[in-house]
């Protein structure tokens, strides 16, 4: 169990880097992992030099893929669309009426 206290010598540790403490109870500590910390590690929860608990940990980040083909692709078939149906539009309106006349 976590000793209680104050957050201002609380240090968390995930891998060798240390995790921003975002919120703080008694027994629970809330932190944003390290960014560049991926996989397998460990956790560590310190206060001062003194080791409150250790454990496994996984920080199971998905991949930063580049999402420039899927946003291009959108853009190309939105445009399609847009395409298709300004076509269909200009047949339909050659032959509304008389001779395209309103």
């Amino acid at each position: 169990m976590l000793s209680p206290g104050g957050t201002d010598d609380l240090r968390v540790l995930v891998g060798d880097k240390e995790a921003r403490v975002l919120a703080a109870s008694p027994r629970v500590y809330v932190v944003e992992s390290p960014r560049d910390v991926k996989g397998r590690t460990t956790l560590q929860v310190r206060r001062g030099s003194e080791l409150l608990a250790e454990g496994k940990f996984s920080n199971n980040r998905p991949s930063g893929g580049n999402r420039w083909p899927y946003v291009i692709l959108l853009v190309v078939g939105v445009g399609i669309y847009i395409a298709v149906e300004a076509a269909q539009f200009a047949v339909d309106f050659g032959h509304f009426g008389s001779g395209g006349r309103f």
